[in-house]
C-alpha cells in the first residue's frame, strides 16, 4: 500500500513539474517573421558576393501596388523590391522614380559564406514574401551580417497569429537588425505625391506613400523604432495608397514547444493511469 502511493506520487509530481515547465515555456511568433522563409526560392546566395545586385522575380498572381496591378517586381540586395531598381543610396519618402516596397533599403552587402545569408522568395496561401537573411552593411564585414527582415505582400484574404490581412496589404517583420544604420522603412507610389494627407504620412492612405510609424518620412536610424517578436509594419491598402501601423499577431509556440507540450500531457496522464491501476491492485 506506502509503495503504491509513492509510485502514484512521484509519477504525478513529475508530470505536473513538466505541465509547469511546459506553461513557462517562451511561446514566439513564427521566429519575427510572419511566414517562414524555409523551402522558398533562392535568388541571391552566398556562393558569391552580392553588392546592388537586383533580379527580376515573377509574382504568382497579380499584386495591386497602390491600387496598380504588377505582375512582377525586382527584388534587391538592398533591402527593397520595386517596380524598378532605385539603388544603393536610399532616400526619403515621398520620392519620384519607380515605385518601392522598403522593408529595410539601405547600403546592404550580402557576405561570401556566411551561414545562411541569402535573399529568398516563398509563396504560402494568399503571401508572397520576399526574405533577407543575415544580411550585412557595405561599411561592414561578415561578422556585422545582422539583419534579418521580410516583406509580405498579400493577393487575398489570410489570416496569421489571429490577424487577418486583406488583398494588397503589405507586412514588414524584423528578427534582427544591426546596431547602427540609416535605412528607409516604408512605401513608395514613385509619383512624388503626398497624397490627400497634406504631407502627414499614414494619414489617409490615399495616394504617393506611406512610413514607419514614429517618423516623418521613413528614413530611421534608431532601432527601438522598429518592431520586433510578434509586431510587425502593417501597411494596409486603402483606396489608392496605404495606412501604415504597428501591429501584433498572436503568440505561436514553435514546434518544439508544442512536442514539450504533449509530453508534459503525456507524463500526467501516465501518472494518473498509474494511480488507477494501484488503486484496483489494492483494492
Amino acid at each position: 500500500m506506502l509503495f503504491s502511493v509513492e509510485m502514484n506520487f512521484s509519477k504525478s509530481l513529475a508530470g505536473l513539474l513538466a505541465l509547469s515547465a511546459f506553461a513557462m515555456l517562451p511561446k514566439t511568433a513564427r521566429a519575427d517573421l510572419l511566414v517562414s522563409p524555409s523551402g522558398g526560392t533562392t535568388v541571391f546566395d552566398n556562393t558569391v558576393s552580392h553588392d546592388d545586385s537586383v533580379q527580376s522575380v515573377s509574382l504568382p498572381m497579380s499584386f495591386n501596388f497602390f491600387n496598380t496591378p504588377v505582375n512582377s517586381l525586382i527584388v534587391s540586395a538592398n533591402g527593397f523590391v520595386g517596380t524598378g531598381d532605385v539603388g544603393f543610396s536610399n532616400t526619403a519618402f515621398p520620392a519620384t522614380g519607380p515605385g518601392v516596397i522598403a522593408p529595410f533599403w539601405d547600403d546592404l552587402f550580402l557576405y561570401t559564406g556566411v551561414p545562411g545569408a541569402l535573399v529568398s522568395t516563398s509563396a504560402v496561401g494568399n503571401s508572397f514574401s520576399f526574405t533577407w537573411q543575415n544580411i550585412g552593411f557595405f561599411s561592414g564585414d561578415a561578422s556585422g551580417s545582422v539583419n534579418t527582415f521580410q516583406a509580405t505582400l498579400f493577393t487575398g484574404v489570410m489570416t496569421i497569429g489571429g490577424f487577418t490581412f486583406q488583398s494588397g496589404d503589405i507586412a514588414f517583420s524584423y528578427a534582427s537588425l544591426g546596431a547602427a544604420f540609416s535605412a528607409t522603412i516604408g512605401v513608395n507610389s514613385g509619383d512624388g505625391s503626398q497624397g490627400g494627407g497634406g504631407g502627414i504620412p499614414n494619414a489617409l492612405g490615399d495616394g504617393g506613400f506611406a512610413v514607419l510609424p514614429g517618423t516623418t518620412d521613413g528614413q530611421i536610424s534608431d532601432p527601438s523604432l522598429v518592431p520586433f517578436g510578434s509586431q510587425f509594419v502593417y501597411l494596409q491598402a486603402n483606396g489608392e495608397g496605404y495606412i501604415a501601423s504597428i501591429q501584433s499577431i498572436s503568440a505561436v509556440p514553435e514546434p518544439q514547444t508544442w512536442i514539450a507540450g504533449l509530453g508534459a500531457l503525456a507524463t500526467v496522464g501516465f501518472g494518473f493511469q498509474q494511480r488507477r491501476r494501484r488503486a484496483v491492485t489494492v483494492g
